[in-house]
């Protein structure tokens, strides 16, 4: 009984540490301003060294998280979702320009450049 505990016990310290070790990878990403739409965050292809753990299927969808900070050095979090493929050692994520693969802002190019600067600084990460 003392052997199934300890074997419990070493199998579920290492799902923790895959869990952990996948989490909060930093994926490119790029901000999008069009002039009659709101502002969105795409996110684009990249070749994570560990693709098998964070990318167990050959294709599916995965949520993002983007921060940005404002003007006021406040850090804002939206998220999206992204359709992706394994492609050799890359991730392709379908079609970055369709809404549905990037994480929304509801504000318009002028009220972003208010509330973010010009060039503000974009962070996305798988969580």
């Amino acid at each position: 009984m003392k052997k199934i505990s300890v074997l419990c016990m070493a199998i579920s310290a290492l799902v923790w540490v895959n869990f952990v070790l996948a989490s909060n990878v930093s994926i490119p990403c790029n901000l999008v301003l069009d002039e009659d739409e709101y502002a969105r965050v795409s996110v684009a292809g990249f070749a994570p060294p560990n693709i098998s753990t964070l990318f167990p299927n050959e294709e599916g969808s995965v949520g993002f998280v983007v921060e940005i900070k404002t003007k006021r050095h406040v850090i804002k979090q939206f998220t999206g979702n992204a359709f992706y493929q394994v492609v050799g050692s890359r991730i392709e994520f379908e079609r970055p320009d369709y809404d549905m693969n990037s994480a929304i802002i509801n504000l318009y190019r002028e009220e972003f450049r208010e509330t973010f600067g010009m060039l503000p600084d974009v962070k996305c990460y798988l969580p």
